[in-house]
């Protein structure tokens, strides 16, 4: 191979793994953006169920239309490779915030088949706060991708 030659198929070979590499980033950034707008409705469900149980002076069942959303926003965050936890690409990052919501999910379904008392409220709050732990720590590996904005 004359070295002109040589000097096209390494110049070739580079700009493809520069373009692969800008691809694997791009695809990052999306998937990023996609677990953020997902844990966004994740809270949204979750403040919606901590305000109802707020407002509540009792213990006991909790309506289906306060509890499906957060419960269901739970289990999607810990098991949809389509903006749940399987798009953070980090893999601890990805087992500790799976761990994390699949446990809250299972806290909610005991709180939806059994009601609320005190030990699955402490759990819900013990579980809550592991999952809000979740998206300081993507921020925090992702800076230049992810930001939280406190109220």
């Amino acid at each position: 191979m004359s070295p002109k030659a040589k000097k096209i198929l390494i110049s070739g070979a580079l700009a493809i793994v520069l373009l692969g590499w800008r691809g694997y980033d791009a695809v990052k950034t999306v998937k990023l953006k996609e677990f953020v707008e997902h844990y966004n409705v994740f809270i949204n469900n979750e403040n919606r169920f901590l305000t109802h149980l707020n407002k509540r002076t009792d213990f006991g069942s909790v309506p289906e239309a306060v509890m499906m959303p957060v419960r269901h926003s739970a289990g999607f965050m810990a098991n949809s490779d389509r903006g749940g936890c399987h798009s953070i690409p980090d893999d601890a990052l990805l087992a500790e915030c799976t761990s994390a919501f699949s446990e809250y999910h299972s806290v909610l379904q005991e709180v939806e088949k059994q009601g609320l008392d005190e030990a699955r409220l402490k759990q819900v709050v013990e579980r809550g706060t592991r999952t809000h732990s979740i998206i300081i720590q993507v921020a925090a590996k992702f800076p230049s991708r992810v930001q939280v904005q406190s109220n």
